[in-house]
């Protein structure tokens, strides 16, 4: 929203948060074994709708939208991709996101 007006379609929004996110491997199928890709999105958590921006060097943008809860993460990883520090990030951030949720 910008000036209480929509800026982008909610019907898009959730197409990336529901949608048939596309299969991957590697690091990041280790990270999100049970997660998608779709539209640029990452999508964490299917069943609720949690996706996630992802940048090199352990950047990303979080959204969880039953809690109300988004967060942006600013780094510089040593490596531009780092599977323990995804893993610890991701988990990071569905700990705080259960905590909004919870107050």
């Amino acid at each position: 929203m910008a000036n209480a007006r929509r800026v982008v379609p909610e019907a898009w929004i959730e197409e990336v948060r529901f949608g048939a996110g596309g299969a991957f491997g590697g690091p990041h199928a280790e990270v999100l074994p049970r997660g998608g890709y779709h539209n640029k999105w990452w999508q964490t958590d299917r069943g609720r709708g949690v996706i996630m921006a992802q940048g090199i060097y352990g950047q990303c943008i979080y959204l969880e939208f039953e809690a109300r809860f988004a967060a942006v993460k600013l780094s510089t990883w040593p490596t531009p991709l780092s599977v323990p520090g995804a893993r610890t990030r991701l988990a990071a951030l569905r700990a705080i996101g259960r905590e909004v949720a919870a107050s």
